[in-house]
Formats: structure tokens, C-alpha cells, sequence
């Protein structure tokens, strides 16, 4: 049930993310600073670890998985950079992106659901960095004009939740840390690429913000773990 309400939770967010930046617009740098410190520590403090724990046991060729969904998604996006014209290129990038979200969500949903069968702490730990992510620096919903095609785009979370947890609820364990280790590659290009302002944007107190705010938040969640 914490899966469900987690992976529509998501969904709504990724659904109206665009209303809530245009509202929030003169705040975007400071909140996209503050999402990548939230998810730059939790990728070090507690994705990584807990990726490890599982490579000791399997072997350390596990971390393939993570090199693999780096390099995939950089060679997605520079496939497209190289292949179409000009003219073509916002579009078939922005199109490309949304796949690669609805995949990324889709996967994000099936760990979601397998963190709150294993442990519902872990979920929450593994939901705030990813849905802030999702809602200040996930692709825009505006790449179609069918209302299907967005819905489906935004509910790519609810979605995986929905496949793990009655379709395909058991997997083995090399398959779910394979699965983790390739969302690691997935999480890190985009939280490098598309989350961390460059240059002259951003605002680096309030990603010292977000990496404080979740420090404490990881030490409240597990004191009761």
C-alpha cells in the first residue's frame, strides 16, 4: 500500500511539474540547487552503500550495472545530438528524453516497490531525493499535445509500482541490485547533467541546505530502522 500511495504520489508530481515551475520560476535555480543536494547525498551516503552491501555478496562485477546505465544514457542523448538537423533537434531530443523518463520512472516505481516490501524506511529514504528530482528537474511533459500521451509520461512511476507489485512482485536478488546498480548510472548522469545549475547559476547555500537537510533526515529515519 506505501508503494501505491509513493508511486502516485510521483505521478502527480511529474504530472503537474510543469504548473508548479512556471509558479515557481524565480525560485528555479535555488530549488534545483537544493534537489541536487538532496540527491547528491543520498546517492553517497545511501545508494551507494547499500549497492555495495549487495556487490560484497554477488561480486564486484555488479558495478557494470552502474557503468552500463551511465553510458547509455549519455549514448541515447549524444545519438540524437548527432543524427538529426538543426531544425529537427529540439524535438527529437525532447522526445528522446521523455522515453528515457518513462523508462527511468518506470524502473524508479519497480524499486520503490521492492524497497517498501524489504523495509518501508528504505522507500521513503529512496522516494524524497527521487521526487524532487522528478519534480524540479524531470523532462517536460510538453514534448506531445496528446493528453494520452502525458498522462502515460507522468504516470511511468505508478506504472512500475503497479508491475512490481502485481505482475512481477518476485525477483531474484542479482536481478534487483543489477536493476539498482543501472538506476545509480540512470540517477547520477541526470542529477550531474540536468540538477547541478552550471556556471553562474544556482545558489550553493542552498545545496549546502539540501545536503544538511538530508543528512538529518537520513539520521531520523535510522534511529527507527
Amino acid at each position: 500500500m506505501l508503494a501505491i500511495i509513493l508511486g502516485l504520489t510521483m505521478s502527480f508530481a511529474h504530472h503537474f511539474r510543469n504548473k508548479l515551475v512556471k509558479n515557481l520560476r524565480a525560485e528555479q535555480n535555488r530549488l534545483l540547487s537544493f534537489s541536487a543536494g538532496v540527491s547528491i547525498t543520498y546517492l553517497f551516503l545511501e545508494f551507494l552503500p547499500y549497492f555495495s552491501e549487495g556487490a560484497a555478496r554477488l561480486g564486484r562485477n555488479m558495478f557494470f550495472f552502474i557503468l552500463l546505465g551511465f553510458v547509455l544514457i549519455h549514448l541515447a542523448e549524444k545519438y540524437i545530438r548527432l543524427h538529426f538537423f538543426r531544425s529537427k533537434l529540439r524535438r527529437e531530443l525532447a522526445l528522446e528524453k521523455a522515453a528515457v523518463s518513462f523508462t527511468y520512472h518506470f524502473l524508479v516505481g519497480v524499486l520503490l516497490a521492492g524497497f517498501a516490501r524489504e523495509n518501508p524506511f528504505e522507500a521513503l529514504l529512496f522516494f524524497v531525493p527521487v521526487f524532487l528530482h522528478t519534480t524540479f528537474s524531470a523532462v517536460s511533459l510538453d514534448v506531445s499535445k496528446s493528453q494520452l500521451v502525458r498522462l502515460v509520461l507522468a504516470s511511468s512511476t505508478f506504472l512500475g509500482v503497479v508491475f512490481s507489485t502485481f505482475v512481477f512482485p518476485e525477483i531474484s536478488e542479482f536481478t534487483r541490485f543489477a536493476l539498482i546498480g543501472f538506476i545509480i548510472g540512470f540517477f547520477s548522469y541526470t542529477v550531474i547533467r540536468n540538477a547541478l545549475p552550471l556556471g553562474r547559476k544556482g545558489a550553493p547555500s542552498y545545496m549546502v541546505v539540501g545536503v544538511l537537510s538530508y543528512v538529518l533526515f537520513l539520521l531520523i529515519i535510522r534511529s527507527f530502522i
